[in-house]
């Protein structure tokens, strides 16, 4: 599908905060079943075009677990010229 505009989001944070719900209820339109799938290890990628104002926005949605048991974060790759909206 072709696009106009195109937005990179990262979703940060601690495990079992939330951030694979949130992202599956947007792109999906469900929340899954983790007893099926279990948690994400590491990175989740999801893709959603919406329109908006007559023009096509693709999301790419990042959904990255920090490890608590090892106290790491996520390679610098995933930031990369990216801005923080808080």
């Amino acid at each position: 599908m072709e696009y106009d505009h195109l937005f990179k989001f990262v979703i940060l944070g601690k495990k079992s905060v939330g951030k694979t719900s949130l992202v599956s209820r947007f792109v999906h339109g469900y929340i899954p079943d983790f007893s099926q799938y279990g948690p994400v290890i590491g990175c989740d990628f999801l893709v959603r075009t919406v329109p908006l104002s007559g023009r096509q926005v693709k999301l790419q949605l990042w959904d990255i677990t920090f490890y608590d048991r090892f106290n790491t974060a996520p390679p610098r790759a995933y930031f990369w010229r990216a801005k923080a909206c808080l």
